[in-house]
């Protein structure tokens, strides 16, 4: 890049490789959408997509294109982005910062899925705990049987095991891949699982798992990840307002100590002439 005592004529040259990228060959939606994953690793996956529907409505892309495109690379939809568009564009920031509702992020959602790109280092695949490397791996490897695929019953299979659980059929809130015990959610409501919904997969998984022909005969051991159900949670400091008889989601607040201690933190005064109001203290308090 030039020196700033240069003159303005000057131009600003970026420092690239002697092989440089075409951009005027159309780009792979599959490279997007690896960047756009590891964005979403470091920025909240709202705020990146209101900045991209922002900038390419700003170009008059259509709406339906844009739309398309941001569903194609796992952001938000056009019309939630709008949404969030709007709030931001009419000045509430508090509420455009502020929206905490769950979202289940699970980067290894499907098991079977095989990525379309593998990274190599001087012929060593790199192992992360989740997502794009260990669990894609393993995937890798148990989707070379040509059983396959594991995680789904065969259409005879599962005519079988609807004669004798006709619950498999039965409708519910939790939207199960064809033939199989995966279950997805809505993202952008408050789509944690809850321990009863988690029992009836597991229910749904042990009465499909008889019919499966690969698993015959073998013992099979199940590996739970996020055994958790979410039901705690860590509180934030933007559900709470500053002042007091503002925003205050709780009446109080339970926590365990460094002495493995229960404490109590009302949220509320009880005395007073600010009774039943929240307290300005507990957004100190959880600092």
């Amino acid at each position: 890049m030039s020196d700033s005592s240069d003159s303005s004529d000057d131009e600003y040259r970026m420092d690239i490789d002697d092989e440089e990228l075409n951009f005027k060959d159309k780009l792979l939606l599959t490279d997007i959408g690896d960047l756009a994953e590891m964005c979403k690793w470091k920025c909240d996956t709202k705020y990146l997509s209101t900045l991209l529907y922002m900038s390419l409505r700003f170009f008059n892309i259509k709406w339906e294109d844009v739309d398309e495109y941001l569903e194609s690379i796992g952001f938000m939809t056009a019309k939630t982005s709008h949404k969030w568009a709007t709030v931001f564009i009419e000045g509430d920031y508090e509420e455009f910062s502020n929206d905490l509702r769950g979202v289940h992020d699970e980067p290894t959602f499907r098991s079977g899925e095989v990525s379309p790109k593998r990274w190599f280092f001087k012929e060593n695949t790199p192992v992360f705990s989740k997502g794009r490397g260990r669990s894609h791996m393993v995937s890798d490897f148990l989707v070379q049987h040509p059983s396959g695929p594991f995680f789904q019953l065969s259409e005879d299979e599962w005519k079988q095991a609807l004669g004798k659980y006709k619950s498999l059929s039965a409708d519910s809130d939790v939207n199960y891949l064809s033939r199989t015990a995966t279950a997805s959610i809505n993202i952008g409501t408050d789509a944690y699982f809850d321990i009863n919904t988690i029992l009836s997969q597991f229910e749904r998984l042990f009465e499909m798992l008889e019919f499966k022909q690969e698993y015959k005969d073998n013992h099979t051991e199940i590996i739970v990840d996020n055994a958790r159900t979410h039901t705690k949670k860590a509180y934030s400091l933007q559900e709470f307002g500053k002042n007091i008889g503002t925003r205050c989601p709780v009446e109080k607040i339970e926590y365990v100590d460094e002495k493995d201690a229960t404490k109590v933190i009302d949220c509320y005064f009880d005395k007073g002439t600010n009774k039943d109001r929240n307290l300005s203290v507990c957004s100190r308090t959880l600092m």
